[in-house]
C-alpha cells in the first residue's frame, strides 16, 4: 500500500518526515511523492505564523484532492495546538500528537495487517533514505525552553529534548556513507544541546565532535540564539575548516523594551559586538537574522533603534516577519496591534535586508571559493547553483556530475553577474 509525505515549516519538519518515511517503509509501506495517488497521505504542518496554518489547511485540501480516496493523516506542531479544527476538516482521518508520531505504522496497522519491518539492520529512527537532493539535515535537538510570548512553537513541541551523543554520530556517519558532503544541524533551540541530559549547554563541544568525523565534508548550522554562542563555538565558527562561516540569529528587536516584551534576554549593545567580532575573527561571515516588525507596542523609536542596529551591525541578510497574533500566546493579548504600522515596517526591513545582501555580494574579493553545487540546476538560467561557506549563492556553469559535490570554483570580484568561471580541471575538487 501507498503512502505520501508532504511538509512544511523548518528543517526539523522536513528531518522528522523523512525519520517517519523510513519507519513505515521499514514496515511495508510504499512511499511515493506528494500528489500521487495513495491509500495514505501524511501531512506535517507548521503553525509559527497565521499563514503557516493557512498553508497547512491548504496543503490538506490538496491531499484530499490528490487521492479522494484515500484518507489523510495530520500531524506537526499545527495539529498539536489546534487538533479538533483539523478532525473536522474534509477527507482527515485522524490526527497523531508528537508523542504518538513514531507509533503510525500501528495506527495505520489495520489498513495493511500483513506489514512487517523490512530491515532491521538499524535502529528506525536511522534515516538511511532521504529526499535531500544536495544537502543533509540532521536532528541534534527539538523542543524548546525560551517560552518568547510571541511564539506558540514551544507549546506544541514542549521542553527541550537533545538527540544522544551517540545517536547523532551515528546519523551524521549514515549521512557520510551516503555521499553528502554538507551536514545541516537543526534543532528548535538548538543551543540547549546537552542541558536535559545532565551536560550543560554544551553544543560546541558536539560540534567537535561531529567535525571528528573522517571525510572531505562540511557543518552548517540553522538558527542558534546569540547567547549560546559560547567560545568553543564562536572558535569553531570562525577558525575550522569543516563548520561553514555562517550564523543565523533570532534577534526579533533591537529594542530593549520591545525584547522584554517578547521575553528575550539579551542586550542589543552585546549582539553588537558580537556581529563585529565574529567578523573580525572569521574575515567573512554571513550573518543573517529573523526580525519582527510591528511587535504591539513597539513604538516609531524602538523601530528606529532595530533598523539603527541592522545598519551598524554586520548582518549579511535580513528574514523578516511582519507580528502575527498566535492564538494561546501572551503577545496576542497585548495593546498596541497595529496592522497598518506592521506592513509598512516590514516593508522597510526588506529593503534594509536587500541592501545588506546586495553590499556584502559586492564586496566579495573574488578568488578560488568552495561551493557546495546543488545537484538540481537554477530553473531560469539553466546554469549551476550553489552556496559558498558564507552563504552567498553562486552561478556557474559547468556538469551535472559536480551537483552534490563540495567544488573550487574561481569567482570574479564583486559578483557583479549571475555567472561565475570555475576551475578547469577534469574534477572541481581541487
Amino acid at each position: 500500500m501507498r503512502v505520501a509525505l508532504a511538509t512544511l515549516g523548518c528543517k526539523l519538519n522536513f528531518v522528522e518526515t523523512e525519520e517517519l518515511g523510513e519507519i513505515l517503509a521499514r514496515h511495508g509501506w510504499q512511499v511515493v511523492p506528494f500528489g500521487t495517488a495513495a491509500e495514505i497521505t501524511v501531512v506535517h504542518t507548521c503553525t509559527v505564523t497565521g499563514r503557516s496554518d493557512f498553508k497547512s489547511r491548504h496543503l490538506i485540501s490538496r491531499a484530499r484532492k490528490a487521492s479522494p480516496n484515500g484518507k489523510v493523516v495530520v500531524t506537526g506542531c499545527y495539529a498539536e495546538l489546534d487538533p479538533d479544527a483539523l478532525r473536522k476538516m474534509p477527507g482527515v482521518a485522524f490526527v497523531v500528537r508528537r508523542t504518538r508520531l513514531h507509533d503510525l505504522p500501528a495506527l495505520l496497522a489495520e489498513l495493511q495487517p500483513e506489514a512487517r519491518a523490512t530491515s532491521a539492520d538499524a535502529p528506525e529512527w536511522v534515516v538511511r533514505r532521504t529526499t535531500r537532493l544536495s544537502r543533509a539535515f540532521l536532528k541534534v535537538q527539538t523542543g524548546c525552553n525560551q517560552r518568547c510570548t510571541f511564539c506558540r512553537v514551544w507549546k506544541a513541541r514542549g521542553p527541550g529534548n537533545s538527540v544522544p551523543l551517540d545517536a547523532v554520530l551515528t546519523q551524521a556517519s549514515v549521512f557520510l556513507d551516503q555521499g553528502f558532503e554538507e551536514l545541516v544541524l537543526t534543532g528548535v533551540d538548538m543551543g540547549s544541546w546537552g542541558s536535559d541530559i545532565g551536560l550543560g549547554r554544551c553544543f560546541g563541544s558536539l560540534l567537535e565532535r561531529i567535525v571528528e568525523l573522517p571525510g572531505r565534508f562540511r557543518v552548517r548550522l540553522s538558527s542558534i540564539y546569540p547567547v549560546d554562542i559560547d567560545e568553543r563555538l564562536f572558535d569553531l565558527v570562525t577558525a575550522h575548516p569543516k563548520v561553514c562561516r555562517h550564523l543565523h540569529l533570532p534577534v526579533q528587536s533591537a529594542s530593549p523594551a520591545v525584547l522584554r516584551r517578547m521575553g528575550r534576554h539579551v542586550e542589543p549593545a552585546w549582539l553588537l559586538e558580537l556581529t563585529w567580532r565574529l567578523r573580525n575573527a572569521a574575515g567573512r561571515v554571513g550573518l543573517g537574522a529573523d526580525l519582527i516588525a510591528g511587535f504591539p507596542g513597539e513604538t516609531h523609536g524602538d523601530f528606529s533603534a532595530t533598523c539603527r542596529f541592522v545598519e551598524e551591525s554586520t548582518l549579511t541578510y535580513l528574514h523578516v516577519f511582519p507580528f502575527s497574533p498566535r492564538p494561546g500566546t501572551a503577545a496576542a493579548g497585548f495593546a498596541g496591534h497595529f496592522p497598518e504600522v506592521i506592513k509598512e515596517r516590514a516593508r522597510i526591513l526588506r529593503e534594509l535586508g536587500a541592501q545588506r545582501r546586495a553590499t556584502y555580494r559586492a564586496s566579495h574579493p573574488g578568488g578560488d571559493v568552495e561551493v557546495l553545487v546543488e545537484r538540481r540546476r537554477d530553473r531560469a538560467t539553466g546554469l549551476l547553483t550553489g552556496f559558498t561557506t558564507d552563504y552567498i549563492r553562486i552561478f556557474a556553469e559547468g556538469p551535472d556530475e559536480w551537483g552534490g559535490r563540495l567544488s573550487q570554483l574561481r569567482l570574479p570580484p564583486g559578483l557583479p553577474a549571475p555567472m561565475n568561471r570555475p576551475i578547469p580541471e577534469d574534477s572541481p575538487n581541487v
